[in-house]
């Protein structure tokens, strides 16, 4: 089963999801079989399985699988839990990715809230959770909210890890890309600026990630008129 899971894996990242998805049902077949529907490997058989399908387009199948890890998470660890956290954040994730924007938010709140409660602001997963809930609330056009969150994600970030870390440049993207939803093209322009200038200095003219923050740069600067 590990071997098939992990062969999987492979074709997952080959793009062969017909036959990532058609091993991953047998590895969970074997699993529900052989240890029952709530152990630790047949949920990571789950959660395996669900990847494949969002990959491939099948949202609701995705959808129900990541919901009966969360039910058993929820039952046999309680709502605290990392890994109950991650369920959550998996099935918030492919809620957003169906266009159920109202739910999704609600689980990226609940995790947040218990990361602040438990690792504090400064932590990289109630940071991540940040960035996760702002993208949530960017979409439901809620430009106040995910502003406030990208600014404390990227002044943790600043603290923590520097101006020039890479972490550090795409909290400065994701506030500059609110900015400009809301309105504020100069905010915007000034962060995609120093993202620019560092990458352009650290990583050279034709780095991939250049050559992304040219692009946005230029997108905004035509939204001036520049």
């Amino acid at each position: 089963l590990i071997s098939k899971g992990s062969l999987a894996v492979t074709l997952k990242a080959r793009g062969d999801l017909e036959r990532a998805e058609q091993l991953q049902r047998e590895v969970l077949r074997a699993r529900q079989a052989k240890l029952g529907e709530e152990h630790p490997d047949t949920l990571t058989s789950k959660n395996n399985l669900a990847a494949v399908l969002e990959a491939r387009g099948d949202l609701e199948g995705a959808e129900q699988l990541h919901r009966d890890v969360l039910r058993a998470f929820r039952a046999n660890l309680g709502e605290e839990h990392p890994n109950t956290l991650t369920s959550k954040n998996n099935l918030a994730n492919t809620l957003e990715a169906r266009g159920d924007l109202e739910s999704a938010e609600q689980l990226f709140r609940e995790v947040l809230r218990v990361e602040r409660a438990k690792l504090g602001e400064e932590h990289p997963s109630t940071i991540s959770s940040k960035n996760n809930l702002a993208s949530v609330l960017e979409a439901r056009g809620d430009f106040e909210g995910a502003e406030q969150l990208h600014r404390e994600a990227l002044q943790a970030r600043r603290d923590k890890l520097g101006e020039e870390h890479p972490s550090t440049l795409t909290s400065k993207s994701n506030l500059a890309s609110v900015l400009e939803a809301s309105g504020d093209v100069g905010g915007a322009e000034q962060l995609l600026r120093e993202v620019l200038h560092t990458r352009q200095v650290k990583l050279g003219e034709d780095h991939p990630s250049t050559f992304a923050s040219k692009h946005n740069l230029a997108v905004v600067l035509e939204a001036r008129g520049d």
